[in-house]
């Protein structure tokens, strides 16, 4: 009794177990042989179609970034300032991160580590309506920690916050803003800090 059940059992695994999972059978003639990676990907872009929001990164540089509509925002800025980005639904805008709000720095980066911003600097999420659900920080060229004062405010106002470096969240902010448009905005610092 146990030898036929044992062999039942077989039976239902074997074909799943001798599977391929890249089985080539499946692709028409003309894509058999050499596969290029870049149109079985495309193939699979679920977000292929979709219309890319109007702010969209197109490429992190050196010392800025640039969107798709061609403008580019590069750091330090004419007047040798440090300039970072707002992206808040359809619109682009530069930050002047040099100044001071009440004798206090727009942003401090402590001990090389953790990022702090000025409330009065994140004063723009209180007036903007709709509030986006989510807020990607790109923190310069490496992975650092926002303040907890500034993860406070975020949360007093019920945004949730994405943070990395400069380079991720503007691909996290790229992927997140076409999958939900008008819902996510993005702080970036330049990806030189």
């Amino acid at each position: 009794m146990f030898r036929s059940s044992c062999i039942g059992i077989r039976r239902a695994i074997r074909p799943w177990g001798l599977r391929q999972f890249h089985n080539t059978s499946r692709w028409s003639e003309s894509e058999k042989g050499v596969v290029d990676g870049s149109k079985l990907l495309a193939k699979l872009d679920m977000l292929g179609l979709s219309s890319k929001p109007a702010n969209n990164i197109e490429s992190v540089l050196e010392n800025g970034i640039q969107l798709s509509n061609g403008i580019v925002i590069k750091s330090p800025g004419k007047d040798k300032e440090i300039v970072g980005a707002l992206l808040l639904g359809s619109e682009a805008f530069e930050l002047n991160l040099s100044g001071k709000d009440n004798q206090q720095p727009i942003f401090n980066i402590i001990n090389n580590f953790l990022v702090e911003f000025s409330n009065e600097s994140l004063n723009i999420f209180k007036l903007v309506h709709p509030k986006p659900e989510l807020v990607v920080v790109g923190l310069g060229k490496k992975s650092r920690i926002l303040h907890e004062s500034n993860r406070k405010f975020f949360n007093s106002l019920g945004i949730q916050i994405e943070i990395g470096n400069t380079r991720n969240a503007c691909q996290s902010f790229d992927l997140l803003a076409t999958e939900r448009p008008n819902q996510i905005a993005a702080l970036i610092l330049p990806p030189n800090i």
